[in-house]
């Protein structure tokens, strides 16, 4: 009998043991799914910032396509030739106009004046 109890107790230490072998088997397996969960989503974040730079890269391929088919229609009418006389401020049609706008200011000015004052004129005679 006492044998059998001593196997027993030993069958008991032994299962005990493979327990214990397979609970810390358990919490490394756990510790294992958390790194792994961690790692998913890192990568998600990663996936997340990878689309987001295809994104602004596509915008900006449309928007230098756009560029480009304007720039693309655009041709030339006529080729551009040189003057055969030299650009250069008319001096004497420009005194000439500044002459006669003044003139026009200056007999604008002159009936104003007057108006005033015929105006304080006459407001002087009734008063």
């Amino acid at each position: 009998m006492d044998n059998q109890i001593k196997q027993v107790n030993t069958q008991k230490d032994t299962t005990k043991t493979e327990i214990d072998n397979i609970t810390t088997s358990i919490d490394v397996t756990k510790t294992e799914i958390e790194k792994t969960n961690n790692q998913i989503a890192s990568i998600k974040n990663e996936i997340e910032k990878i689309k987001n730079i295809i994104n602004n890269l596509q915008n900006e391929i449309k928007l230098l396509e756009d560029k480009k088919f304007r720039l693309d229609y655009t041709q030339l009418v006529k080729e551009p030739t040189p003057s055969l006389n030299p650009v250069s401020p008319r001096i004497m049609v420009n005194i000439i106009i500044a002459g006669i706008l003044c003139t026009i200011f200056l007999n604008m000015l002159s009936f104003l004046l007057e108006y005033i004052e015929k105006q304080k004129h006459k407001t002087n005679i009734k008063t």
